[in-house]
């Protein structure tokens, strides 16, 4: 059904077939000359009832009656309103076919009929509810209106009592507050001399009082100006406190750095040559935006990681989760590398495996010997991996798209074994010619060996709330807190340190000023368990400025104690209070897991480097570089952290100052290196190790200005309070007299305000239900008469139209929006789950989508409908089904293939079109495949024999066929816009007669497709043959007779001069 914008029209597509019959003498005088034999079975029998038979143009044809059904399909149809309107008359190879085509056409005037009436109910049904909703609001507002009336009327009635009431009242009142006036005018008379003898008291009184207020007022400027210098001082002493600490650390650092580069210096000074560099391959700089000119390719890797794997393996962007091999899901993995050759690449690895990666444009990268320079421009990293820790042996691989970025590897740790990964790598220059590192002295870097005893972490526990003690302004002992997570903010790491919360307890109202002769102290507090809960039953003033805090496992102590809980420390973290200032500081305490994590490099037999103060070293038994004792954490006893804070660098950064602490260099004489890691980097989580390969070495460099000392602000001076002289009583100031309180005067009521009647709401339109066409056709069968009886034909499924192609590129059609449901929503999805086209509102028919055909509609719990299709191909396979061109996606038409002629086309069971070549051989005759016409193409005509051969050049426009010495005319071939005329060479008799070939003219295997027009001379004649032969561009059932004789001959061609030897079978497809 498709829908149109003013009406409605069921049109339904039928496939006409005619088949044209020549005279039954003809068959008759065949049969008496010998010519063919035709069995009973070859006769098809008739089940229709036919009214009457025709004959148009010599084809005589047998109209079919109409069924019943039909009829009262129709005229329920008429029943309801509907227009029925009869088409054109359908030609059907047979009464069987006729029959069918009724009955579909039964069904589909049933549906619409059905689907029209099912429409006006619903439209009725919505008419008649909106129509209730009317009803029910206009009932509603009126019956509103009706209260509101009635207690207006009630209103009124007490209003105009009220008036009469009131009126009275407010006579009285008046009068009263006249009498209250006059009483109050005599007692302000009386009130005004002793007044007078009062203010002269008062002006002694200020004189004395202004003295003392002067005084006062000159100690308060200074206790305010003191107030904001001992703030600023309390915050400088908090900075400064932060400061010194970091301080500290700094010095350390720098002191450390300093003694690395004199003794490198001191090295160099002795021996200038050892650390001479011939190796420049640096990492490539990048501007922000913008793309690396470095590409890659990768060869040996057999499984990668989708794109969209690889974020869903990210996750919350914690890095060792990338590498848990045992999240592993197979939809994240492809065979198919997805990256582009300069983009970073991941890929799943297992142990053995070997590949290469190849990098080339590089722009960083030289190798020098004595004065000659050399630009490196590919480098080829060859991969081995030797070791995993996953129980299936399995790992991830990030390949960087920088060779001196390199690569990172890792596992799921489900074993003891480590990650590790040999590797050879392979220098060449521009005449890409491999570079012989043993005439170099070419070091490379073996930076960011790390080595930690556990990974580090804070408790998540808070701290209970410190109570400390001062003196207030008034001498009294008060306790104020301070709870540093008042914020709502967590314990947690700045990098390698813990975050320091800093600040000052709340004395509530008490007025506190924290100094040297007031100075701040703690209150240790001690919880026990009490009954069911922990409950704080020692508190205890400590002269300590550090106290502990414990965990839960002590109820949130607070004291000196060094808490424990079970064999594990139960100290979360430690307050300090500057007793001076009264700057409060909390401190978590960092705490480490248990699950070592070693890094080494193995550098075989070449010469190691180790760097002044590192701590790396080489194994000189294993040939292993790497860190003997930890060199992760300060608060181990590292010397620098490796990872950077907020405030100090760490050692563990390419471009940090301290690279030597955890690294060293090696001569590379030849390309071979191994790289190890060794237990998780957390407890229960992957193991991984990112290796970079380059040239920069970690060497000590001057640390520069020594880190300066803060320097500790001094406190303000607190001001002394002024004395005060004596001031004078002052006489008792007399009382005023009170003014009269004036009774209210009534206010009059106000008469209340009649409600307006309500607009009603108008009644509903019911919507009015388009009227669909409903078409329907008779049928008729031709009559088929033969020179010859004709085999019984098997029964066809009714033809589909041939499949056209698709214009390339199309976009996705968007479906027809008739009215629905607003509420309701429809979605075009392939069985893959993928979008075809996007979720539109209301209930949609489905659609034709190219390259996918319609499998099934489904509905929700919800009433939403999901359009369901398979994406279909075309394929092109010999008759053993090998394929001998590429796959097209979509459904395409038949093509032209070299050396091969098409035989037939299939459907497999998912709906893919198969079509079917058969091999040319060097006899096969030139049989051109159709194609698409195309309206755009301009005409053409070629001239060709029937071995292929062009007889003459191809001219524009339609020409005549002409003549050809040596050869006779065969037929005519339309292809689209090119017209060809085939020929054949005229073969000489031999001596006895005979011809020295068989001679079959027009014999070919023009495939039976709407689109192509064969003709041919009316001369034409027919071999004897058991294939399908072409007569007049038209196939011929076999010959299954026996051979006929020279008579027979004959009266086969006077037959043919008379008209009545001609069998011609033309099929059509009919176009909707």
């Amino acid at each position: 059904m498709s829908s149109l914008k003013n009406n409605k029209t069921i049109k339904y597509a039928l496939r006409k077939t005619s088949v044209a019959f020549g005279s039954v003498a003809v068959a008759t005088v065949i049969a008496a000359s010998g010519i063919a034999t035709v069995s009973a079975d070859e006769t098809s029998s008739v089940t229709t009832p036919v009214t009457s038979t025709t004959t148009v143009a010599g084809e005589e044809t047998k109209e079919v009656a109409v069924p019943e059904k039909l009829e009262e399909a129709k005229t329920a149809a008429t029943n309801e309103g509907l227009e029925v309107k009869e088409t054109e008359t359908k030609k059907q190879d047979s009464e069987e076919a006729a029959a069918k085509d009724y009955e579909k056409q039964v069904t589909d005037i049933n549906k619409t009929v059905a689907d029209y009436k099912a429409e006006v109910a619903a439209n009725q049904e919505a008419y008649e509810k909106e129509k209730a909703e009317v009803d029910a609001k206009n009932a509603a507002a009126q019956a509103n209106y009706d209260k509101e009336l009635e207690a207006y009327n009630e209103k009124l009635t007490a209003y105009k009592k009220e008036l009469t009431e009131k009126s009275a009242e407010k006579t009285a009142v008046e009068q009263s507050n006249e009498e209250a006036r006059v009483a109050y005018e005599k007692a302000l008379e009386e009130y005004n001399t002793a007044l007078a003898a009062y203010n002269a008291s008062v002006t002694a009184n200020q004189e004395a009082t202004e003295s003392n207020k002067l005084a006062q007022a000159e100690y308060e400027a200074k206790l305010a100006d003191y107030k904001t210098k001992k703030a600023a001082y309390d915050e400088a002493q908090a900075a400064y406190l932060i400061e010194l600490e970091i301080y500290n650390k700094k010095k350390a650092q720098y002191d450390d750095a300093k003694d690395a580069f004199n003794k490198m210096v001191a090295e160099r000074g002795g021996n200038p040559e050892k650390y001479k560099q011939d190796l420049t391959f640096l990492s490539e700089e990048l501007t922000d935006g913008e793309t690396t000119k470095i590409t890659h390719q990768t060869t040996g890797l057999t499984n990668y990681l989708t794109k969209e794997g690889q974020s869903r393996m990210y996750g919350d962007g914690k890095a060792t989760k990338m590498y848990e091999t045992k999240n592993l899901q197979d939809s994240d993995l492809t065979a198919t590398n997805p990256y582009a050759n300069n983009e970073i690449e991941w890929g799943l690895v297992k142990v053995g495996d070997k590949f290469d990666v190849t990098y080339t444009g590089l722009t960083q990268a030289k190798i020098v010997k004595g004065s000659e320079e050399k630009r490196i421009a590919k480098v080829v990293y060859k991969y081995e991996v030797k070791s995993l820790p996953s129980s299936d042996g399995k790992g991830i691989v990030q390949i960087y798209n920088d060779p001196a970025v390199t690569m990172t590897i890792g596992s799921s740790t489900d074993t003891e074994n480590p990650v590790t990964v040999g590797v050879d790598i392979e220098f060449y220059d521009e005449n890409d010619q491999l570079i012989d590192l043993s005439q170099h002295n070419a070091i490379l870097a073996l930076n960011s060996l790390n080595h930690w005893n556990g990974a580090s972490y804070v408790e998540n526990d808070k701290p209970r709330p410190l109570v400390v003690e001062a003196k207030d302004s008034e001498g009294n002992t008060v306790r104020g807190t301070w709870d540093p997570y008042s914020d709502g903010s967590e314990p947690k790491l700045d990098g390698a340190d813990v975050v320091v919360k800093s600040g000052k307890a709340d004395f509530g109202s008490a007025e506190v000023d924290i100094n040297a002769d007031n100075p701040l102290k703690i209150v240790a507090q001690k919880a026990t368990w009490v009954d069911d809960a922990f409950k704080v039953t020692e508190e205890t003033v400590v002269d300590a400025t550090t106290v502990n805090a414990s965990g839960g496992g002590n109820g949130h102590s607070v004291g000196t104690e060094d808490y424990t809980f079970g064999d594990k420390s139960d100290v979360i973290g430690s307050y300090t209070v500057d007793a001076k200032s009264g700057v409060l500081r909390y401190t978590p305490k960092m705490k480490h897991q248990d699950t070592p994590h070693v890094e080494s490099v193995n550098i075989g037999d070449k010469e190691f480097i180790k760097l002044p103060n590192s701590s790396v070293d080489q194994d000189s038994s294993t040939k292993e570089v790497s860190a003997k004792e930890q060199n992760q954490y300060m608060a181990q006893g590292a010397t620098f952290n490796a990872d950077s804070s907020s405030e100090t660098k760490g050692w563990d950064d390419p471009k940090s100052p301290y690279l030597y602490y955890g690294g060293a260099a090696v001569i590379l004489k030849d390309g071979h290196l191994e790289f190890t890691a060794k237990g998780a980097n957390a407890t229960g989580e992957a193991t991984l190790y990112w290796f970079s390969i380059n040239s920069k070495v970690g060497f000590p460099q001057d640390p520069g200005e020594e880190p300066v000392k803060p320097t500790e602000p001094t406190p303000p001076v607190k001001p002394e309070k002024p004395e005060l002289t004596e001031v004078p009583t002052v006489k008792e100031k007399p009382v005023p007299p009170t003014e009269p309180e004036y009774k209210t005067v009534p206010v009059l009521p106000s008469e209340p305000v009649k409600p307006e009647a309500p607009e009603l709401v108008k009644e509903p339109v019911k919507k009015e239900t388009e009227k669909p066409v409903v078409e329907w056709n008779k049928n008729v069968v031709v009559i088929k008469k033969d020179e010859k009886p004709q085999p019984k034909p098997e029964p066809k499924p009714e033809p589909k139209p041939e499949p056209k192609p698709e214009p390339n590129p199309e976009p996705k059609p968007t479906p027809e929006k008739p009215k629905t449901d607003e509420s309701k929503s429809t979605i075009w999805k392939s069985v893959d789950g993928e979008t075809l086209i996007p979720r539109e509102n209301g209930t949609k028919d489905k659609s034709s989508i190219p390259g996918y055909q319609f499998v099934r509609t489904e509905k929700d719990k919800d009433g939403n409908t999901t359009h369901v299709y398979r994406k279909v191909i075309t394929s092109y396979v010999d008759e053993k089904g090998k394929e001998i061109n590429p796959s097209d996606k979509g459904t395409k038409d038949k093509k032209d293939i070299p050396e091969y002629i098409y035989k037939e086309t299939k459907k497999d069971k998912d709906g893919n079109t198969i079509h079917v070549y058969t091999k040319k051989s060097s006899s096969t005759p030139y049989s051109p495949t159709p194609s698409t016409p195309s309206n755009e193409e301009s005409k053409s005509t070629v001239w060709k024999d029937t071995e292929g051969n062009v007889l003459k050049p191809q001219e524009d426009g339609t020409k005549d066929k002409g003549t050809f010495t040596g050869y006779e005319y065969v037929k005519t071939i339309l292809v689209g816009n090119v017209t060809t005329h085939i020929f054949k060479k005229v073969i000489t008799p031999s001596h006895d007669g005979t011809p020295s070939h068989p001679d079959v003219p027009g014999q070919s295997d023009i495939p039976d497709h709407p689109d192509v027009t064969v003709t041919s001379d009316k001369s034409t004649q027919i071999a004897n043959s058991n294939e399908s032969t072409f007569v007049d561009g038209k196939r011929e059932l076999p010959n299954t007779g026996t051979q006929s004789s020279t008579s027979s001959l004959l009266l086969g061609a006077l037959a043919a001069m008379t008209g009545l030897g001609l069998v011609s079978r033309r099929r059509k497809d009919d176009k909707e």
